[in-house]
């Protein structure tokens, strides 16, 4: 409900109807409100208390739409974390379906959610990949007779990868990727990654982020390549530096 009604304001606010536009952000507002009041726990955990406890799914959505006041962010991530950790013996192991595989990767740290995710143990992509998958699986597990071998139910992981490791993004007030955020960003705890080549085909043109990582004992140096779109108008973001605005090219 609140997705529909966030939505719908800013639909609203691109057509130029203010009012229409405030009116249904306003209900976003009175839904996102009463969730916080009927499940968010003094502690930072996200459920009713009856019918469901602490899930990854139910931490991370409110987090990754953000939904969960800023005062209990931090109570609200550590009991996610903590779900994780548990769960996987002290490693960082996802319990989530097609639906939070996103807002999962998204709501935690970088290197986290990179281990998490090509780790090679059920369930993990990396465990598709051990299973000799060339293509996403309609489920975690191999079926021999009733998933599909070929599907995109898992595939949203590929935005992570754009948004995070590409750095890939629009600026929240962008329309059609009229103003371009480029944020890459290194899993750099993990020695595994060295580089990212990716392009994505937009209204206005192909966007492209490519970043390959060098080695050596005084710290990893980087060579990093991008272009933008005629028509838009990009930010650029990197670690240590203040953001600057490029032109198109």
């Amino acid at each position: 409900q609140w997705m529909n009604y966030h939505a719908w304001s800013k639909i609203n606010r691109v057509l130029g109807y203010k009012d229409i536009a405030e009116l249904a952000e306003e209900d976003a507002r009175r839904v996102r409100n009463r969730m916080n009041q009927l499940f968010l726990q003094t502690n930072g955990t996200f459920t009713d208390t009856k019918t469901f406890n602490l899930s990854q799914c139910s931490q991370s959505m409110p987090l990754y739409y953000d939904l969960v006041p800023k005062d209990a962010v931090p109570a609200v991530k550590s009991m996610l974390n903590l779900s994780l950790y548990e769960l996987g013996n002290g490693v960082p192991q996802s319990a989530v379906g097609m639906f939070c595989i996103l807002p999962l990767l998204s709501s935690i740290p970088l290197n986290t959610a990179y281990n998490m995710m090509t780790r090679e143990d059920y369930p993990s992509y990396g465990y598709m990949l051990k299973m000799n998958a060339t293509t996403l699986w309609e489920s975690w597990f191999y079926s021999n007779n009733t998933y599909s071998h070929n599907h995109p139910m898992f595939s949203s992981v590929v935005v992570w990868m754009f948004r995070y490791l590409g750095g890939i993004n629009q600026a929240s007030y962008s329309v059609g990727w009229s103003h371009i955020l480029l944020r890459p960003r290194c899993p750099c705890e993990t020695p595994s990654l060295p580089g990212v080549n990716i392009s994505l085909n937009t209204v206005r043109g192909k966007i492209v982020s490519n970043w390959t990582r060098y080695y050596n004992k005084n710290g990893d140096t980087f060579t990093w390549s991008f272009s933008i779109p005629y028509g838009s108008i990009g930010f650029v973001d990197i670690v240590g530096k203040e953001v600057y605005q490029v032109q198109a090219g």
